[in-house]
Formats: C-alpha cells, sequence, structure tokens
C-alpha cells in the first residue's frame, strides 16, 4: 500500500488496506469544508489530519506472509540434503576402501583345460599285452612305469594258449603308476575219452564177425565235450584189418557224422580193429576203447575143401 501511495495510486493502496479509502474521503470533506469558511476549517482539519496520519501508519503493520514458515522449512531441508551429501563426498575420499562397483569378470567357461602332460600318460592298448605270458607283460608294463597284476581267468582251449593274456583292465590312456590286470588263460580242462568202442553192423544188424572182402558198416557214439574246454569239432576214426571205402585206414568226420563203410581186408583169422577220438576246441581227447571183430571167409571162397 505505501509503494501505491508513491506511486499516486490510490485505489491500489485502497486495495491493500481499505483504511486508506476512509482516510480519502475525509480528505475530501476537509477539502469541500475549507471552501465554506476559514474557522471550520480550522476546525475540521486536525481531524483530517490525525485521519491521514493514521492512514499512513497503517500500511507501515504489514501482515507476515502464509509462505514464511515453509520456504523457512525448505531451506532447513536443503542446507541438510546438502550437509549430507558434502559430508558423503569428503568421507569416501578418505582411506577406506574403494565401493565394489561390479563383480570381476568370469573366467570365459569357454577357456581350454590345462591337459595333462602326455609324458605322464600311456596308451595301454598300444603296448600289445593280449598273446603275451604274464612275464613278458609284467616287463612291458614296468618299462613304462605302470604296475602288473597278472590273474588266471578262464581254461584254455588249447595247450598252446595256456599262460597267455587274453584280457587287459583298464585300457586306453592311463596315468603312470597305474595297476593294469592282466588275465590269462588257465590249464586246459581234461576232455577225457569216450567210454565205448565202434561197432560193425551187416545189413543193420550188430555183427561179431565179419567175412573177408565184404563191406561192412562201421559205428561210433556220440561225445560230449566237458565245459571249459570249448565245442565239439570232429571225430577221428583209425582202423585196422580194413580200410574205409572212401579211402584211407584214418579219417576225420563232422561231429554231426558217426559211421562209415569199410572194407574188410585182413587176413582170415585176424580182426578188425577201431577207435576213435573227439576234438574240443583244439585239443583232442583220449581214444576210445578199441573194437575186435573177427575176420572170417566169405562164404563162397571155397576154402576149407579138401
Amino acid at each position: 500500500a505505501a509503494s501505491a501511495l508513491r506511486r499516486g495510486d490510490v485505489a491500489a493502496a485502497a486495495a491493500a488496506v481499505p483504511a486508506i479509502a476512509t482516510g480519502a474521503a475525509v480528505a475530501d470533506d476537509m477539502t469541500q469544508l475549507m471552501g465554506v469558511g476559514g474557522e471550520d476549517t480550522t476546525r475540521i482539519m486536525p481531524t483530517a489530519t490525525a485521519t491521514t496520519a493514521t492512514a499512513t501508519e497503517a500500511p507501515a503493520k504489514r501482515k507476515r506472509s502464509p509462505w514464511t514458515w515453509p520456504l523457512i522449512a525448505l531451506i532447513v531441508l536443503l542446507l541438510l540434503v546438502l550437509g549430507g551429501t558434502l559430508w558423503a563426498l569428503f568421507a569416501n575420499q578418505g582411506g577406506g576402501p574403494a565401493p565394489t562397483t561390479s563383480s570381476a569378470t568370469p573366467t570365459p567357461t569357454s577357456t581350454t583345460p590345462t591337459p595333462t602332460p602326455t609324458e605322464d600318460r600311456v596308451n595301454v592298448g598300444d603296448l600289445g599285452l593280449i598273446g603275451m605270458t604274464c612275464d613278458q607283460a609284467r616287463t612291458v608294463l614296468q618299462e613304462n612305469d605302470l604296475v602288473a597284476s597278472c590273474v588266471e581267468g578262464n581254461a584254455a582251449e588249447s595247450a598252446d594258449q595256456e599262460g597267455q593274456i587274453y584280457s587287459v583292465d583298464p585300457t586306453g590312456r592311463v596315468p603312470a603308476g597305474t595297476e593294469i590286470t592282466a588275465t590269462y588263460y588257465g590249464p586246459p580242462v581234461s576232455i577225457g575219452a569216450p567210454q565205448s568202442a565202434p561197432n560193425v553192423t551187416v545189413a543193420g544188424n550188430p555183427a561179431s564177425q565179419v567175412e573177408q572182402g565184404s563191406t561192412v558198416q562201421l559205428n561210433w557214439a556220440s561225445f560230449t565235450c566237458p565245459s571249459g574246454t570249448g565245442v565239439l569239432s570232429a571225430y577221428t576214426v583209425t582202423i585196422k584189418g580194413a580200410e574205409f571205402a572212401a579211402g584211407g585206414a584214418e579219417r576225420s568226420f563232422e561231429p554231426s557224422v558217426r559211421q562209415a563203410d569199410i572194407v574188410v581186408n585182413g587176413a582170415v583169422g585176424s580182426t578188425v580193429s577201431a577207435t576213435y577220438t573227439a576234438t574240443c576246441g583244439g585239443n583232442e581227447s583220449g581214444s576210445s576203447p578199441p573194437m575186435d571183430v573177427a575176420i572170417v571167409a566169405a562164404a563162397d571162397s571155397g576154402e576149407g575143401d579138401g
């Protein structure tokens, strides 16, 4: 209001302080009275002057703005935030450990691991242990910084297999000092021998004697190979006092064949003798008991006349 009065803007001053309007009205009245007579003027002027003075002093008593305390609170809050920020900055510049900003970059998973030096590993498959004896394998393994352990395994199917290594564990590339188990063939299982002797039949009937020069059928029993000796692979038949119709005095036959024709060629009064063996997995059994059948003269030979 005081600023408006200095500018001469009474309306603005009255808008701010309504008492100013009252004072202005009094001033107008006082002016009018001054035109009427000097006595009245002299009598009224002190009142107008007092009113004007009151209007002039009224703007000095300004009301406090409602934003004063919120502004003060805002300024205090800003000062506190600024102080906290400055304290944090100066504290971080001290000797404390630097804050962790990010985790360390991990080692890529695709990195190839450091291989074990080749001089510390041995390829067992390259040593050729299969077929060696235990002593031979032990020497080779020791030369390659490995430890040998020999174990007897299956029975050999033939005498020449006995003692030979047929299995090795572990195989592949192994570290130096690894124990290698070498399994070798044990002694062959005894095959034994057929228990029955061969026999001859004439016209399908068993015969205890045969005529000289006749053709008869020789028969032998089947044989079962003991477990661990392999499978039956052949029969071998040997005869005396006769020969096979296909030729020869000794022949081998398939396991399914257990008979053959023979021609009696021994002297009258002698015998036809026959034995046979069985072959199991490459090993031959003992010989069967012998067959002995007497040789007689043929019925139409004429021997015995005169």
